[in-house]
């Protein structure tokens, strides 16, 4: 029982090492294929992958607080509560985003470096 959970625990953490060193490798080829791309495209490219992280998470959220009152006393909907929840919510999907967010705009990031760099290659 014992080397079964033994070989369990080493299964697991060799698994855990190879997902890290193929993670790794990808951060280096990214940054191989960042270094490609001038400082211009590179802002707009981070630019963009915030913003789509933080339209992702405004929709999340809304969702979320979708059934929430923010009238305690009558739980009365108006179209002011409603406004201000919409931007309240826009605010905390900015803010996750600008504190790293759930890690989209990175991956999205990745793939519009490698798009962007084949289009320069082929040019």
């Amino acid at each position: 029982m014992d080397s079964l959970i033994s070989q369990n625990l080493i299964s697991s953490s060799n698994s855990a090492a190879n997902q890290a060193l193929i993670a790794s490798q990808r951060d280096m080829h990214i940054a191989a294929r960042a270094g490609k791309l001038d400082e211009k495209t590179l802002a707009k490219i981070d630019e963009a992958s915030k913003e789509y992280e933080a339209v992702f998470l405004t929709e999340m959220l809304n969702h979320m607080f979708k059934d929430i009152s923010f009238d305690p006393m009558n739980g009365d909907k108006s179209a002011a509560q409603d406004i201000y929840k919409q931007h309240l919510v826009k605010e905390y999907a900015t803010m996750l985003t600008e504190n790293g967010g759930v890690g989209l705009a990175k991956d999205i990031r990745s793939q519009l470096i490698e798009i962007q760099s084949a289009a320069y290659k082929s040019e």
